[in-house]
């Protein structure tokens, strides 16, 4: 069976009689126009090179036309939630990606494009939202042998399909009921010991960072950083700090941190320092950033490395 000289190092090739095809591991497959026909003629390279196109997209079948399907309900959460944490944004598009077109995450915004070497699961982004079953998703979890937890992706197909029903776009969310593996329990994010060794090579200003996010449980960018005046509460039961839905991580629920009165008073003194705008700085007077945040911690755990002069 004699192939097309030189189509085959395009990732696709024209086998003589046949058709055009393109390799998946061992065996090859056909490629299909937008009827979902098998493109046959050797004339046809450039509607081959759009199928082959599809296909690394996982959508080389013709288009479903049951109502939404999940490539278009990821991409509305997508455009949803595109405006919060772009942490958050970057993870649950990655598994968005894997799970509508069945290339991993790394491919998202490459300017690489997938091969057929590459591709995890076959994708189910023209599937219609009312035809995906939980059956679809123990087959693409098994198919991530890597994953040590599957919690994550669960969580950005859950939380899409609940953003489409909830928003009108779908009349029901097909997977209600699915279980998500319980996250492990993180008894301690830094031990006294550690705490005291920062607090001897940091900063004033790391140094308090560290002190204010161990002792309320503030997450270091989306809450400590991002506290201004108008998030703190003077309550009779004390000081707290409240995050509307949008300002909180997953932009579900509103977030309210209880601040012990030995922060509290640390913060009052900041806000009389900032009275708009983040209440803690760094060294130089500008926000925290996590970013930031991040280069001080390496900079402090470099200093514990350096050996002292004369010593």
């Amino acid at each position: 069976m004699a192939r097309r000289k030189r189509s085959h190092n395009r990732g696709y090739w024209f086998r003589a009689g046949r058709g055009w095809y393109v390799t998946e591991g061992k065996s090859s497959k056909p490629l299909l126009d937008n009827q979902g026909k098998h493109i046959k003629s050797a004339d046809d390279r450039e509607e081959a090179e759009r199928a082959y196109a599809r296909y690394l997209l996982g959508v080389d079948q013709q288009p479903a036309r049951n109502g939404l399907t999940v490539l278009e309900a990821c991409q509305a959460y997508l455009d949803h939630i595109q405006s919060g944490h772009p942490e958050t944004y970057r993870l649950r598009a990655g598994f968005l990606y894997d799970l509508c077109h069945g290339f991993p995450a790394r491919f998202r915004n490459s300017k690489v494009q997938p091969g057929g070497k590459d591709r995890i699961h076959s994708g189910y982004s023209q599937k219609p939202v009312a035809e995906l079953t939980r059956l679809d998703t123990e087959k693409w979890v098994k198919a991530h042998v890597a994953w040590k937890s599957p919690r994550a992706a669960l969580q950005a197909v859950r939380r899409a399909l609940n953003y489409c029903r909830e928003s009108g776009l779908i009349p029901a969310n097909p997977l209600k009921g699915l279980k998500v593996p319980k996250s492990g329990k993180r008894v301690a994010y830094l031990t006294p010991e550690t705490e005291e060794a920062i607090s001897r090579h940091a900063r004033p200003a790391l140094r308090l960072a560290v002190k204010v996010c161990i002792r309320t449980g503030a997450r270091p960018d989306i809450e400590f950083a991002s506290l201004e005046p108008r998030h703190v509460e003077e309550t009779p039961r004390g000081q707290r700090g409240r995050f509307s839905a949008g300002e909180s991580k997953g932009r579900i629920k509103e977030r309210t941190i209880y601040v012990p009165e030995e922060i509290a008073q640390i913060v009052r003194q900041q806000i009389k320092r900032h009275r708009t705008g983040p209440v803690f700085r760094n060294e130089s007077g500008e926000p925290w950033t996590l970013d930031a945040l991040e280069s001080a911690f390496r900079l402090s755990a470099g200093a514990q490395k350096r050996p002292v002069i004369g010593a």
